[in-house]
């Protein structure tokens, strides 16, 4: 897989097609706060710390907003 490199240096998440799309849907769909949104942001940043996102990480992403 290649990566684009950037001049900006700021955090940056890394997605797997599929789990990009069941994010999308979760935020779309289930998210009814900013404050939901900025929790499951933070989850999705110390995730991606050290590796790409995979379905593997959908669960603990989605229990960031809770119900």
């Amino acid at each position: 897989m290649a990566y684009i490199k950037s001049k900006d240096s700021g955090p940056k998440v890394c997605f797997t097609i599929p789990l990009l799309v069941r994010v999308l849907e979760l935020v779309r769909e289930d998210v009814r706060s900013d404050v939901n949104l900025h929790k499951i942001l933070e989850v999705l940043l110390a995730l991606s710390a050290e590796k790409c996102l995979t379905m593997e990480d959908y669960e603990t992403i989605a229990e960031a907003n809770p119900k």
